[in-house]
């Protein structure tokens, strides 16, 4: 099983600095597994995203979109996997792993429709504009309790605006990173612009 993704791979880690061992916390029994990490990972992903974020920034605001909107498909199409994954892993009940998913979904609509008109170039008066630019690359950590959802949001906005992302999901729910990282590979969007590093 691959453990990361990085520059549009999914890495496995040979060289661990540790592993993360997950059990079901509403079924000890049930081990979802046992996740390797390495923090050279790390620098790896960000790395890789700073190769990344000139293209997508070129891509434009409509060929981001485009990209932001395939990814939506998929993970319409993968609400069931993402709900049972977050309910499996961190103990919600199926219906708020459910609630998330479809937040999830929505998200890339909210982003797309209200976000953008809060980051709109606006000429403020003859002498001045505004004008927003990306920062580069940003990272994002993601919590335990909503293990997919709050990440995804501020994961959005950033690849919108034109940055590139390295994302830590919560060591206590690294599975449903890892599923994110699949979710985003089988998207199609570009090597290196979403980096999957848990640890």
């Amino acid at each position: 099983m691959s453990h990361a993704l990085v520059g549009g791979h999914h890495a496995i880690v040979s060289t661990p600095d540790g592993v993360l061992r997950i059990a079901s916390p509403s079924d000890l029994d049930d081990v979802l597994g046992e996740v390797p990490f390495a923090r050279a990972l790390a620098d790896e992903a960000v790395e890789s995203a700073r190769r990344a974020q000139p293209a997508w920034e070129a891509l434009g605001l409509e060929g981001r979109i485009a990209h932001l909107r395939r990814f939506q498909a998929v993970l319409a199409a993968h609400e069931d996997d993402i709900a049972a994954l977050i309910a499996r892993e961190m103990g919600k009940p199926r219906r708020e792993g459910r609630a998330e998913a479809k937040a999830m979904v929505a998200k890339i609509d909210i982003a797309v429709g209200e976000g953008l008109a809060l980051v709109a170039d606006r000429q403020v008066d003859r002498k001045l504009a505004w004008r927003y630019r990306p920062h580069g690359v940003v990272s994002v950590i993601g919590p335990f309790n909503f293990p997919l959802h709050l990440p995804h949001g501020h994961i959005v906005p950033a690849l919108l605006a034109g940055n590139t992302v390295v994302f830590k999901p919560s060591e206590v729910t690294p599975h449903t990173g890892l599923l994110y990282a699949r979710l985003v590979d089988e998207a199609g969007l570009p090597a290196g612009v979403v980096n999957v590093v848990p640890g």
